[in-house]
């Protein structure tokens, strides 16, 4: 009945396509590109990645990316698998695509050696967080983590008062600044592994000290050259609040915000590592940064923190739209080791999904 491959090169433009048509709503609706095309977007962004994609005869009616990174977990490094744009034509949902996809799954799955995976979902996708949390017999079990908050901090001048040195590193102390984040991030689950090979670079990277040591560091990732994000439109508060923050951007102190129908230039915040989880110190990086960039083309930084983490403190009174997603993580094989992640303590880095 139904067809499951690979996706190819021939299929991107259509797949593109639908990618581009889902949108995000709330205060304003978001919609997501891929560039210079999905496969080659992908490539750039993970060092593997697979897209499943069904079919019905010619038709195309669903797909699904898997790819992996190396997570702490327990403090030790794992590959983990990441489950994502699950996307199923509504004409053919409840109609067995996702069911009979399972044997093809699973092969690749095994092929690459993966066991344990996660899947984010958008805080306004019930038919998705209905499927993986209904328990069906051809689903492993997906264990609820809690909710991701997503972060979209306005670039603009912030009261800076800090006896935090912040600024960015060394090229000679990168090694440094590495071993920081590591160390610190093996308190999180499912925190990034940070490794020199990622091409970091000290002009990306800002530290907070204190007295000399390393009390906070964080990565800035710019990732217009294969995904982009665009705003389609506003609600109306978004829209009053758009009109003044306009009149404040004459004098300088902050940016326009972007028309309808553009592409939002935005940096990801990457590898967050905050000594002692100090609210405080990662409020004053984010104010110092924001300040760092008001001349950038940049108009927002984003990042994202488990609803449990006591960082979202540090949120408090910087210009912010926010939206929720919910993780979900399984184990093809049944290993006991998803019960143990505490899930309230999860770092999700955003610029890996």
């Amino acid at each position: 009945m139904y067809e499951y491959s690979l996706v190819s090169l021939s299929d991107c433009k259509k797949y593109g396509d639908i990618l581009s048509k889902t949108e995000i709503s709330g205060q304003l609706t978001l919609s997501f590109k891929r560039v210079p095309n999905f496969l080659d977007s992908l490539s750039r962004q993970f060092d593997y990645h697979e897209t499943i994609k069904a079919s019905y005869g010619k038709e195309m009616i669903g797909f699904a990316t898997v790819s992996s990174q190396r997570l702490l977990i327990n403090g030790l490094g794992t590959e983990v698998g990441h489950i994502s744009n699950l996307l199923i034509d509504q004409r053919w949902r409840k109609k067995g695509v996702l069911k009979n996809a399972q044997p093809f799954l699973r092969l690749l799955i095994q092929k690459k050696q993966l066991d344990l995976f996660y899947i984010t979902v958008m805080g306004n996708n019930r038919i998705a967080k209905d499927l993986i949390s209904s328990g069906k017999s051809y689903l492993p079990k997906f264990y609820d983590l809690g909710e991701i908050n997503t972060y979209i901090i306005q670039i603009r001048k912030y009261n800076r008062n800090s006896i935090l040195d912040i600024a960015h590193p060394l090229k000679s102390e990168l090694p440094l600044t590495v071993d920081f984040i590591n160390t610190v991030s093996a308190n999180k689950e499912l925190s990034p592994v940070c490794e020199m090979k990622d091409d970091l670079k000290a002009e990306n990277c800002y530290t907070a000290k204190l007295k000399g040591e390393t009390v906070g560091a964080f990565f800035i990732n710019n990732q217009s050259d294969f995904r982009r994000i665009s705003v389609l439109n506003y609600n109306f508060v978004m829209k009053v609040y758009n009109f003044f923050n306009d009149v404040l951007s004459i004098f300088g102190f902050c940016k326009k915000m972007p028309t309808s129908g553009s592409i939002v230039p935005i940096v990801y915040i990457r590898h967050l590592a905050i000594k002692d989880n100090n609210p405080h110190i990662l409020a004053q990086m984010l104010k110092s940064v924001s300040y760092d960039l008001r001349n950038s083309p940049y108009l927002y930084m984003v990042f994202g923190l488990h609803e449990a983490d006591s960082l979202n403190k540090a949120i408090k009174g910087l210009t912010k739209i926010s939206y929720k997603s919910r993780i979900f993580m399984t184990s093809w094989s049944g290993d006991k080791l998803v019960e143990k992640i505490n899930k309230n303590n999860i770092y999700i880095d955003l610029s890996f999904l």
